[in-house]
């Protein structure tokens, strides 16, 4: 494959190309995780349309797979995705049963409802722009949103796929010297360390003891006049 970017966080290599996309194969250089990000671009013409999803229905990616699809389909899901009355149902449809055959889960976009405008005096507004994960996806990156951006110069709004972890932060323990000169500390340090900790593996016993005396201490030090 060729490496198309690189840098301090993720490598990406060209996976696979056609006239309606492009597949970028990603690895994280922080944990090693790999993911597939291809990017639409979606045929304007009626054969160009059904060409497009076809092509989509006839996809085969396996189900493990991290997945992200996303870009400018050229298509709408409803009548509710246009600002005035129209539309081809027909190709709505159509772009559902795609959708449907891939098993693709839709991002909502937060911000705005439509993505394009044709720019005129009470312009019409489409929804085109469409942001889609595998179910693999869902579990591995559960917080991903899309974000709509300030439309300037270009016809479609800007978007940014945001994706976040939810880390739990443990309690820093913070020793304290002065606890050292108390008069019982030697004596809670003692029975911290004495714990039976169920453990035949020598380095998972002095970690376990540690515990029980980062816990013991914490206790004592909560009972402690301020």
């Amino acid at each position: 494959m060729i490496t198309i970017w690189k840098s301090a966080f993720f490598e990406g290599h060209l996976a696979f190309h056609n006239s309606f996309s492009l597949t970028v194969d990603i690895l994280s250089l922080h944990n090693n995780a790999k993911w597939l990000l291809t990017n639409i671009y979606g045929p304007c013409t009626d054969d160009g349309k059904q060409s497009f999803v076809e092509w989509m229905k006839n996809i085969v990616m396996p189900e493990e797979i991290d997945w992200l699809m996303v870009g400018y389909f050229n298509l709408m899901r409803s009548p509710d995705n246009r600002s005035k009355p129209g539309g081809d149902v027909t190709h709505m449809l159509m772009f559902n049963e795609g959708i449907s055959a891939l098993g693709l889960v839709e991002l909502p976009l937060l911000g705005q409802q439509f993505t394009w405008s044709n720019k005129q005096f009470e312009p019409l507004l489409e929804r085109l722009d469409w942001f889609f994960t595998s179910n693999s996806w869902t579990f591995s990156y559960p917080h991903t949103t899309v974000s709509s951006m300030l439309m300037e110069i270009s016809d479609h709004t800007p978007c940014v796929v945001n994706n976040s972890t939810n880390i739990p932060k443990g309690k820093i323990f913070c020793f304290e010297n002065y606890w050292m000169e108390h008069e019982v500390f030697m004596d809670v340090v003692c029975h911290g360390w004495s714990i039976p900790t169920m453990q035949t593996d020598a380095a998972k016993i002095i970690s376990a003891k540690f515990k029980n005396l980062r816990r013991v201490l914490r206790v004592w030090q909560a009972q402690l006049p301020v």
